[in-house]
């Protein structure tokens, strides 16, 4: 790993068996073939002799390819484990600077899922590799054990598993069980035989008893090797009959008996270190301000005290979890000063070594908050720190203007709106935040928050100088900036190059992917606005291999499945439009109102345009419900939808427009909408009247799908008195044409453009009309979909095979068959055909199909 990943080295290496080890003979033919097995499962009490099992066994066969993580509470966390796996395996995987550079800036638990998915598809296939968690019953978290199970599950046969564990490890092994590929030792097994126990008390512990007190002390820890251990040690001189235990897991107690027995250096320096994950001489040295920490842990090591030894080299050791929590356990008897002060030291120790995740834990355990923000600034630009921000309460992040931004930025890339729209009401409440409102606000109403309020914020291109001014760091003034820019255009079409050049400049100067991806996605949004769909389907093709390259933006790609959509229901590619549809359905991770209303929008549109209007008002009706009491600017989208679905009411149409004359300024879109409902209200002369202002607007900006739609209205006016206005009409179209051809913006002549096919007709003829030969064929491909051939043209190949077959007269199961594929598939091809050609059985349909 990088610098800016601090791992504790010493749990990724294999403790070193102890010295004068007992050999298990019988469990280590158990184990002799191991590598034949995808999960190997021992489970036991505490100090039951798991590790030293698989250690000594390790050790004996001379296996290479062994990947060791000792696993403690603090790696029960989606983001701690898998940095760990990951740094366990990094030499055994391809693409592994791919993997790294990803796994920096992961930010929610679906990039887990892709990290995961990774790390399966990436390992080495041409050797043998096993991975020991050890002290597994440390993971709890449930999602977490979903991500290690898909792990074990699909990764190559050449990956074993051993799990050490005191519980039964909660997976599913079922499948694995059914193929022999589990291997269990269960803490029964584990027991010391009374050879075994006499072997390690005279062997390994070197403690001098006889056989009548072995006995003894073997009948009372039943075979649990640990307690035999703390019963030997607690056994003064040999008098057993102090040795008050219930049962074998009264540790605490037996613990007592030995802390007892040390000096009270030794105590001191046992109880003060017990916070520390791990610890060599010179960490002690500096946290007890002592000189001889060395003499003291070889002293502990010699009284076999529970001293791990995980780096034999760096002479780097940790507490045996269970003599670890009982000695936290008597550090808390001091007051709370004395074990700040001890916390503080080891905070500030960490951080010079630059682990400030271990440092960061220190400082967060006892709420030394202002401290641990300090540390987080350290990552920089580096996402890393932003989980820890969730472990701080927000009146103290607050404080901290740039990592509240930061941290805003996180909770909206995750879709978790809810948090961000807490955030932003606690900026409300503090008056040096009124520079930072607005923005946070805007970025909000994207979401389709509701403020109460009826409109949304009109932007001011001013807000960018405002972000520059601000005391926050770079990247949190570029986190704003590309926030604010999200909703900056609406009708602010003079600042549209403004905002261009400011994403330009954003994405040229940052690398984090989330940044680039927003920069992106605002500058696709703004050339679909302006009708540049060739540039902005190309924008989006670069969005979409950034998913490839940051699997990280998983839960995000749903902006872009959507976004991409709107320019095939322009162009009237629907095949493609249904095809992002389904990708955008799949990928609605989150419960997110303004996606799922964009979505549904989008779905509603091109239902309109397939003229498949089963459902399609009750879906428009829900649309309308949700956004009643929204913005207005979402009432008039769902009016337009009504319109164009030829569902909408006098009521509905009478209401919007009460709405828009009361209201001072109408946004574009609300005004194109409110002529469309003048229109169908017969007030034609007074929607011609807002038709007017809108093409003035549009044609000094050159905003080409708004502008050709309300050309299209203004010509539905005209026509009605056809040889007055027969000249000007013409015009109109040649102007919706050359506005309309390189790009391909078809939808509007099909779905608005309602009577209009003749008048098209006679423009193709009037010689007059001197169009280019690439608009005549635009033309000729607007009149081909009003003559209704579009409806068969928008069948699949696949779907245009099924209808042939159908036709001759086949079954569900012989269309199968002639396809080779599934009766389902047949039936779901079926109903879209239906759907498609607007028939409602198989009669229908293989009429429509001989008719051509």
């Amino acid at each position: 790993m990088e610098k800016d990943i601090k791992f504790i080295s010493t749990k990724l290496k294999m403790p070193v068996p102890r010295k004068n080890y007992i050999k298990r003979e019988k469990l280590s033919s158990k184990l002799e073939n191991i590598l034949d097995y995808k999960v190997t499962l021992i489970k036991g009490a505490a100090a039951s002799g798991k590790t030293t099992l698989v250690t000594s066994f390790i050790k004996e066969k001379n296996f290479e390819k062994i990947k060791w993580i000792s696993l403690d509470k603090g790696n029960d966390d989606l983001f701690s484990f898998w940095y760990y796996v990951l740094e366990a395996i990094k030499d055994s995987i391809v693409n592994s600077e791919e993997v790294f550079h990803f796994s920096k800036i992961m930010l929610s638990k679906e990039d887990i899922e892709s990290l995961v998915t990774m790390l399966i598809n990436f390992i080495y296939t041409d050797e043998e590799i096993v991975m020991i968690f050890d002290d597994f019953h440390n993971i709890r978290n449930r999602y977490l054990l979903e991500t290690i199970e898909y792990f074990i599950k699909y990764s190559g046969d050449n990956v074993h598993f051993i799990l050490l564990s005191r519980e039964e490890a909660p997976i599913y092994f079922g499948d694995l069980i059914m193929r022999g590929r589990l291997l269990e030792i269960n803490e029964e097994e584990l027991k010391f035989s009374e050879e075994e126990s006499e072997a390690f008390i005279k062997n390994t512990l070197k403690v001098n008893f006889d056989n009548e007190f072995i006995n003894k002390i073997n009948k009372l820890s039943e075979g649990w090797v640990g307690g035999l251990q703390l019963i030997a040690l607690a056994s003064n001189n040999k008098n057993i009959s102090k040795v008050n235990i219930v049962n074998k897991y009264m540790v605490e107690y037996l613990s007592k008996e030995i802390l007892t027995a040390l000096t009270e250096e030794e105590r001191n320096f046992l109880i003060n270190t017990s916070i520390l994950s791990y610890f060599d001489e010179k960490i002690c040295n500096k946290l007890l301000n002592i000189s001889d920490s060395g003499e003291i842990i070889n002293a502990l090591l010699d009284k076999n005290l529970f001293l791990i030894n995980i780096d034999e080299d760096k002479k780097i050791y940790r507490y045996h979890n269970i003599f670890s929590e009982f000695l936290k356990h008597e550090l808390m008897k001091n007051d709370k000063k004395t074990i700040e002060v001890i916390h503080i030291k080891a905070g500030e120790i960490f951080e010079e070594l630059y682990d400030l995740e271990e440092s960061l834990n220190h400082f967060l355990a006892i709420g030394k908050y202002e401290r641990s923000l300090k540390i987080i600034e350290q990552f920089g630009e580096n996402q890393k720190g932003w989980p820890f921000l969730n472990k701080i309460p927000i009146e103290f992040i607050l404080e901290n203007r740039s990592l509240m931004v930061e941290k805003f930025f996180h909770h909206y890339c995750n879709g978790e709106i809810d948090k961000c729209k807490d955030i932003y009401d606690k900026v409300c409440m503090r008056k040096d935040y009124d520079d930072m409102k607005r923005v946070l606000k805007f970025t909000l109403q994207q979401s389709q928050i509701n403020f109460g309020e009826n409109d949304l914020l009109e932007f001011d291109v001013e807000i960018f100088e405002e972000i520059d001014k601000l005391n926050i760091s770079d990247v949190s003034k570029a986190i704003l900036l590309v926030m604010s820019s999200l909703l900056a255009l609406y009708d602010n079409y003079e600042d549209a190059d403004v905002i261009i050049k400011k994403i330009i400049n954003i994405e040229k100067n940052y690398k984090n992917p989330y940044i680039r991806y927003f920069c992106l996605f605002q500058k696709a949004q703004i050339k679909e606005d302006f009708g540049d769909l060739n540039e902005a389907e190309k924008i989006y093709e670069e969005i979409f291999k950034m998913y490839e390259k940051y699997p990280i933006l998983e839960k995000i790609k749903v902006n872009a499945y959507i976004g991409i959509i709107g320019i095939y229901l322009r162009r009237f590619q629907l095949e493609k439009a249904e095809e992002y549809l389904k990708k955008a359905k799949g990928a609605m991770y989150i419960s997110n109102l303004g996606l799922e209303a964009a979505y549904n929008g989008n779905l509603i549109a091109y239902k309109i345009a397939t003229k498949d209007y089963r459902e399609i008002k009750k879906m428009i009706d829900r649309l309308y419900f949700f956004v009643e009491s929204k913005q207005f600017v979402y009432h008039a989208a769902v009016i337009s939808l009504l319109i164009s679905a030829k569902n909408v009411t006098t009521q509905q149409l009478q209401s919007f427009v009460i709405q828009c004359e009361s209201k001072e300024k109408l946004f574009i879109w609300d005004k194109i909408t409110y002529a469309k409902a003048l229109i169908c209200l017969k007030k034609k002369a007074k929607a011609l009247k807002v038709i007017n202002e809108v093409l003035e607007v549009l044609r000094k900006y050159h905003v080409k799908p708004r502008l050709i739609q309300a050309i299209i209205l203004k010509i539905q006016i005209l026509k009605d008195e056809l040889k007055s206005n027969e000249r000007e009409i013409f015009n109109l179209l040649k102007e919706a044409i050359y506005y309309s051809y390189e790009n391909k913006i078809i939808d509007v002549y099909i779905l608005e453009g309602e009577g209009l096919e003749n008048l098209l007709l006679n423009f193709k003829n009037e010689k007059s009309n001197s169009i280019n030969q690439k608009e005549k064929d635009f033309l000729n491909e607007v009149l081909m979909y009003m003559n209704k051939e579009y409806k068969t043209e928008m069948l699949s190949e696949r779907e245009k095979e099924v209808l042939t077959v159908l036709a001759s007269g086949a079954s569900n199961k012989e269309i199968a068959e002639t396809l080779c594929i599934s009766v389902a598939t047949v039936k779901t091809h079926i109903i879209n055909i239906y759907s498609k050609i607007g028939v409602s059985n198989r009669v229908e349909a293989a009429k429509k199909f001989r008719e051509g």
